[in-house]
């Protein structure tokens, strides 16, 4: 709210959506799908946000990795050059967040006017959310329990037939309250994922072997990012050495599988 000498009092307040633990829907977001859908191009899309194109493509993997269902199609090109649209559940989403905007203006408005009496007051309410480094946050549902004398094995949904495993100490189960069907996001950092190729599952000791394709790859001077689509719509991004990704032979497009121990999962809920 500002106020000038004796003006009436405005009140003002930005509108954001809780989507998971650890990310918030925001209408930047909300016009980045519009325009998607709209132009059936993401980087037309990025251009008319006035964002980069790997900007508009780390929105995207935010959202399908907090959605169970995929927000964002991509067809393949062809002689009609590939393209992207939303999805029945990407259009819902947009919907839902500006009929929940409108709804939110009215309040503010409303509230703006009940107040309009008082010069200043106080702010009520703020809801702090959790921010971390780690780039891999991956929303699901707990599908599976078992505890044993330490620590206890948790089985969690991500999309599709996709699942992970999560191992953590019986204690931090219990504070938690993880029971099935609850809703946790997974976070694991880029670093301990390793990649592996070939048609047949790896043989190594890692309990979480997904097979998926390569989305994009980014290189750098000495460490480059290998971002992977599973096939339920979610996006595991890795960090491998430059020597690595080159013997790899890694681009878009190649099949895949992301490797990571139960152990490097670590698990929030609210």
């Amino acid at each position: 709210m500002r106020i000038r000498n004796h003006e009436q009092p405005t009140l003002s307040a930005a509108f954001s959506m809780q989507l998971s633990e650890s990310r918030t829907l925001a209408g930047a977001s909300i016009a980045l799908l519009e325009r998607i859908d709209l132009s059936g191009s993401i980087t037309q899309a990025a251009k008319d946000c006035g964002i980069s194109y790997r900007s508009a493509w780390q929105t995207i993997e935010r959202l399908q990795n907090c959605s169970s269902t995929p927000l964002v199609s991509r067809s393949a090109g062809g002689a009609q050059g590939g393209g992207s649209s939303l999805t029945g559940e990407g259009r819902k989403l947009v919907a839902m967040y500006r009929a929940a905007e409108a709804e939110h203006r009215r309040f503010v408005e409303h509230l703006g006017e009940a107040l309009g009496e008082y010069e200043t007051y106080a702010t009520l309410m703020r809801r702090w959310f959790m921010k971390t480094s780690v780039r891999n946050q991956l929303h699901g549902t707990v599908q599976l329990v078992s505890t044993g004398a330490v620590n206890t094995e948790v089985v969690i949904g991500i999309g599709g037939k996709d699942r992970l495993t999560a191992i953590i100490t019986n204690d931090g189960a219990d504070e938690m309250d993880l029971k099935l069907g609850k809703s946790v996001s997974a976070l694991i950092k880029e670093s301990s994922i390793v990649l592996c190729t070939g048609e047949n599952i790896p043989r190594i000791s890692a309990r979480n072997r997904l097979k998926g394709r390569v989305l994009r790859c980014c290189e750098g001077v000495v460490f480059s990012e290998v971002t992977v689509e599973l096939p339920g719509s979610k996006v595991i991004t890795a960090m491998i050495s430059f020597e690595s990704m080159a013997e790899m032979e890694l681009w878009p497009d190649t099949p895949v599988w992301v490797c990571f121990k139960a152990s490097d999962v670590i698990l929030a809920a609210s």
